[in-house]
């Protein structure tokens, strides 16, 4: 039997992640941010869309605490999509638990509102 390939559920956490950011973005109730203004003029949405949330995240901790989670799971996105060598299930494992840690601050800071 072959190694699994975790790299693409890892490359899914995080544009999941990211999706959520520019979705609260837009709903958030005071000072949103339109879909078609989320595009940087450099080109670096990721960094771009993270310092936008943090930006109306009061917390500075809290801010901090996104920022770090973000930037570990941006790293190993990087490592699914650039590097030769493959994301282990040990580290697809720290990616969810990131993940679902990023979730759960958004959801909390930024609800989703109901239809």
């Amino acid at each position: 039997m072959g190694k699994r390939n975790y790299n693409g559920s890892v490359v899914a956490f995080y544009y999941s992640v990211l999706q959520r950011m520019m979705y609260a973005l837009n709903e958030v109730e005071s000072n949103p941010l339109p879909y078609d203004q989320q595009k940087p003029l450099d080109g670096n949405i990721h960094y771009f869309i993270l310092n936008e949330v943090r930006s109306r995240i009061a917390n500075r901790r809290e801010s901090e605490n996104v920022k770090g989670q973000f930037e570990e799971l941006f790293s190993f996105r990087k490592k699914a999509d650039y590097k030769e060598e493959n994301i282990t299930q040990d580290e697809c494992v720290e990616c969810r638990t990131i993940y679902d840690g990023l979730i759960s601050k958004l959801n909390r800071f930024f609800p989703i509102k109901a239809a």
